[in-house]
């Protein structure tokens, strides 16, 4: 079984608005990879410290992780504290980690990373990075 986390929780400083909500083909980015996603993991988990801004997009049965900042800090700290934050709720073998702005996302380019994990997995991989 494979789960996933959607990463949703950086600032978009360069973009000047939350890439996730940037609709590709008239559905926000966000919405998009969760929807593709779906087709092959379950559960997904979105990590975000704002999980009120993305609710009323996804679907009931998305498991929003709230990202707080480290203990003593104020700020949040990047992907990797995000992912480990996520991490922590996975239950399942394999996470597929994505981002939340992932236009050219396909339901394939999934069916084949799991085709590689297979593959993987028999050679005792503890993990797949694509190259593509």
């Amino acid at each position: 079984m494979l789960s996933a986390i959607v990463l949703a929780g950086g600032q978009s400083s360069r973009m000047g608005q939350d890439k996730a909500l940037i609709p590709v083909g008239g559905v926000p980015m966000i919405q998009r990879v969760w929807a593709i996603a779906q087709q092959c993991a379950s559960p997904i988990y979105v990590v975000t410290p704002w999980p009120e801004r993305y609710q009323p997009l996804l679907p009931t049965d998305c498991r929003f992780v709230h990202e707080t900042p480290l203990a003593g800090e104020t700020a949040a700290h990047g992907p990797l504290v995000g992912f480990a934050q996520g991490l922590a709720h996975v239950q399942t073998e394999w996470v597929l980690l994505l981002a939340c702005d992932l236009p050219q996302l396909q339901v394939q380019i999934f069916q084949a990373w799991m085709q590689q994990l297979e593959d993987e997995q028999n050679e005792g991989a503890i993990a797949l990075l694509p190259r593509h």
